[in-house]
């Protein structure tokens, strides 16, 4: 629009008159200068349209005069209040004004920008604008759509109660100061992907359409207490860099956590997540690092009390892996916790380690399925090696040992009978309740076997296989049950239905 148009828009803007003067000579030259096609298919501000008098009119056209003439309204234009790329360079106030087709991409406002009550009528654009002080939006309404790409807001942005009743767009926005979307009302889709934010409240805001927070990056504590998402969420890739707080909060539609940075544990008291959320790619360890690298008991049972509610959540939802996912990051926080395990915690936080490493809580089946393998298998070399080898005081013991090492593969053909017996014996000791290696068993054979093959007993030097026979027994009916049970419990936990 031609500069002189913006002259007239600035003049009218900066009547030297009380506020409601001011608001009423703009609303009333708006709707006086539109044509009334258009004045009837758009929304008059709250009272109708002012009906200016004759000295009013007067006035307007005298201060059109000064300012190079009436702004034309051309219905093809994508603009008709047009600030585009204009330098505020004193506070802008457009409080309670009716702004149609207005663009102000690539302003710039050194001072503050009131926008308070304001209602922007058919689409409006701010993009790459820049507010170097506070913006304020307050109980505004966009009729039509938003666009604020790129915007860089400096200073503090408030936006409370603002309502946006079509695509409200904020891609790439730069929000460096505190952002209030509080009770903020997003009738159509909003669009925050990529956008940065410093400190974020959108506590109570209802999302009526499909929200995307894809890639955006929160600096700091970012609030969303009691918000309502009704259709889809997409918070892919977003980075919560300390915390989110997402308490009361309700997603009645598909929500994607995929991939996101959790800094801190994400708050979900009282929240209602949709059956089809997604936290896949998650890496948990990120949002452990807030309570596991520092000493702060109170953060620590917080995350434990986060962690429970998203494992009970994740219950409800009957998603298993989920369930357990929350579970093992709510085990090993109990082990920072200095609450945790009352008077016997030294004895329960060592079970607590051993139980994840062991079987990762019994999650990792992979890893239990290895445990149970090598206590069985190291156990029958250690019985094969001690019948087959013989005494360490034999000359011929170090060229038996040689053999081994350089041949295993020849060494077991030459000894096979015994290696397999060994293999047999240990199974049976891993599984005694299984009474394998008892008489009438089905391993007896196996057991006598290996005893009458000689070797020496490691324990006491005797030239006898019975007393480390008698120990590995012991040993592996205490180990082997364990095993066994993790092996079990996992593939359990992998392959329920709920």
């Amino acid at each position: 629009m031609p500069e002189r148009s913006v002259l007239f828009w600035t003049t009218l803007m900066n009547v030297d008159e009380d506020e409601d003067t001011r608001r009423r000579l703009w609303n009333g030259y708006v709707g006086w200068k539109l044509p009334p096609e258009v004045t009837d298919t758009i929304k008059a501000p709250d009272g109708g349209w002012p009906n200016l008098t004759d000295d009013e009119k007067a006035r307007l056209d005298d201060l059109a005069e000064r300012s190079g003439g009436h702004p034309e309204y051309d219905d093809l234009a994508p603009a008709y209040i047009d600030f585009a790329n204009h330098p505020f360079q004193t506070a802008a106030d457009f409080s309670g004004l009716v702004l149609l087709r207005a663009d102000f991409g690539g302003a710039s406002f050194a001072n503050t920008a009131h926008f308070t009550h304001a209602v922007f009528v058919e689409e409006s654009r701010f993009d790459d604008v820049e507010f170097l002080d506070r913006a304020d939006f307050r109980a505004s309404a966009f009729d039509g759509v938003a666009s604020f790409r790129n915007a860089r807001f400096v200073g503090d942005v408030n936006m409370e109660q603002a309502r946006f009743d079509q695509h409200s767009n904020f891609a790439n926005a730069a929000f460096r100061g505190y952002t209030d979307f509080i009770r903020t009302l997003f009738r159509g889709a909003a669009t925050f992907s990529e956008a940065t934010f410093e400190i974020a409240d959108f506590s109570g805001a209802r999302f009526q359409g499909d929200v995307r927070f894809t890639g955006a990056q929160f600096a700091r504590v970012v609030t969303i207490k009691e918000s309502v998402f009704a259709r889809a969420a997409n918070f892919s890739s977003a980075k919560f860099e300390n915390g989110v707080d997402l308490t009361g909060a309700e997603f009645k539609a598909t929500t994607d956590f995929g991939n996101v940075t959790f800094r801190d544990v994400p708050i979900m008291f009282n929240t209602k997540l949709h059956d089809d959320t997604d936290f896949a790619g998650v890496r948990w360890q990120e949002a452990e690092a807030g309570y596991w690298s520092g000493n702060n008991v109170d953060r620590t049972d917080d995350a434990i009390r986060a962690w429970e509610r998203l494992e009970l959540i994740m219950s409800t939802l009957e998603k298993p892996h989920e369930r357990h996912q929350f579970y093992r990051l709510k085990m090993r926080a109990r082990r920072k916790s200095s609450t945790s395990f009352g008077r016997a915690r030294w004895l329960m936080v060592i079970l607590n380690w051993l139980f994840e490493k062991s079987s990762d809580y019994g999650w990792g089946s992979v890893r239990a399925f290895l445990i149970w393998f090598l206590h069985w298998f190291i156990s029958s070399m250690i019985l094969f090696v001690n019948a087959s080898v013989g005494n360490p005081g034999d000359p011929s013991f170090r060229q038996y040992l040689h053999n081994l090492i350089t041949s295993p593969s020849g060494f077991i053909d030459e000894h096979r009978d015994i290696f397999l017996h060994a293999l047999a014996v240990g199974f049976s000791n891993a599984h005694a309740i299984l009474g394998l290696q008892s008489a009438d068993g089905y391993l007896e054979k196996s057991r006598t076997s290996l005893q009458a093959a000689g070797g020496y007993c490691m324990l006491s030097g005797e030239p006898a296989t019975l007393c480390l026979l008698t120990f590995m027994g012991s040993f592996q009916a205490v180990v082997g049950p364990i095993s066994l049970f993790l092996v079990l419990l996992t593939m359990r936990n992998r392959f329920r239905l709920a």
